[in-house]
């Protein structure tokens, strides 16, 4: 019994030096990633400075550029919106320019026609007054 107790213990012991070694080895693998990506950003920071930029500058200078893009198109957008805006006004203000010249031609004209009615009128009434005396002198 001995024996198979230290078997077992043993057993035990090697299946936790394994995991230790799994878990080592995921280590070691992370650690050659994390590696590898550090020799990107290096060689990246290094061919930046021999261009005379810091990694930093590089991605400050490449989120710059997508922003200015960005604000570029949004002010094209409102240059145009405004332009737009500018032509309807105007087109609005000779409209509104077409309705006050036919509101002065149409006070004109009812001026004119209310003038003509009191001249149909008075020949109206004069008519209707010729009719009342009679023509024989009665």
């Amino acid at each position: 019994m001995d024996t198979d107790k230290m078997k077992r213990r043993m057993l035990e012991m090697r299946a936790r030096a394994d995991e230790r070694w799994a878990r080592t080895d995921e280590r070691r693998a992370k650690a050659h990633r994390l590696w590898a990506k550090s020799e990107e950003r290096y060689a990246n920071a290094h061919k930046c400075a021999a261009e005379g930029q810091s990694a930093g500058a590089a991605k400050a200078e490449e989120g710059a550029t997508k922003t200015d893009k960005g604000i570029d198109a949004m002010v094209k957008t409102m240059r145009e919106e405004i332009a737009t805006a500018r032509r309807v006004q105007m087109e609005q203000g000779e409209k509104i320019n077409i309705l006050i010249d036919m509101q002065i031609e149409f006070r004109q004209d009812l001026k004119e026609l209310a003038a003509s009615q009191k001249l149909t009128d008075r020949k109206l009434q004069a008519y209707f007054d010729s009719l009342r005396k009679g023509r024989n002198g009665h």
